[in-house]
């Protein structure tokens, strides 16, 4: 319909594919032949990197893990984007506080006076295991983080230690880096570029 109505080249894809282009093509994902990709905003998007080429499946469903099972204990289902990305924080900080904040306001009032410690540790908890679980499987070289909050080196600080604890608790080694992305939130905007520019 696009491409009929202003007579140029359409091209679909998501989020977190369009950073993994990016980043595959120009940031910290170049030559690298296995990897994950984690864009954390309001949901929880992920791309997956093998043989230097975006892995988009059978039915281009690879990768959303967003989608997944969390917790499933109360019959509803749950999923990773509430329980890793930044939209659940807020609504954790919202439920138990009454306070309507933005992730970047949360993690501010952390980094002032250690408020939310318990919202932000659950969030860093739950991403850091969903990445642990994920490199066993793909046994990724770099495992690459992006979104607004891959700004934050608290964040970015927390998520680290986390995942590699979890990964000496599991007495397995750990091979892969981790990395913010090189072009940050604005990474899915290039990527989109570029894929028009094919």
């Amino acid at each position: 319909m696009f491409e009929n109505e202003y007579k140029i080249n359409v091209f679909v894809d998501n989020d977190s594919n369009c950073a993994a282009i990016a980043e595959l093509e120009l940031g910290v994902l170049k030559n690298c032949e296995n990897g994950l990709m984690f864009v954390i905003g309001t949901g929880l998007g992920c791309s997956i990197i093998v043989n230097n080429k975006l892995h988009k499946g059978s039915h281009l469903l690879a990768g959303e893990i967003g989608a997944g099972l969390s917790r499933y204990e109360t019959g509803e289902f749950i999923n990773n984007s509430v329980d890793c990305a930044t939209l659940g924080l807020e609504w954790n900080v919202e439920n138990k506080y009454k306070l309507k904040l933005s992730a970047k306001e949360i993690y501010k009032e952390f980094e002032i006076n250690n408020k939310f410690e318990e919202e932000i540790n659950f969030q860093i908890h739950n991403l850091a295991k969903l990445i642990a679980n994920l490199s066993f499987v793909i046994d990724p070289k770099i495992i690459a983080i992006g979104g607004a909050i891959s700004e934050n080196k608290i964040f970015i600080k927390k998520l680290k230690q986390a995942i590699s604890k979890i990964i000496i608790d599991s007495e397995m080694p750990q091979y892969f880096e981790i990395k913010t992305c090189k072009y940050f939130n604005d990474s899915n905007l290039i990527g989109a570029n570029l894929l028009a520019k094919k």
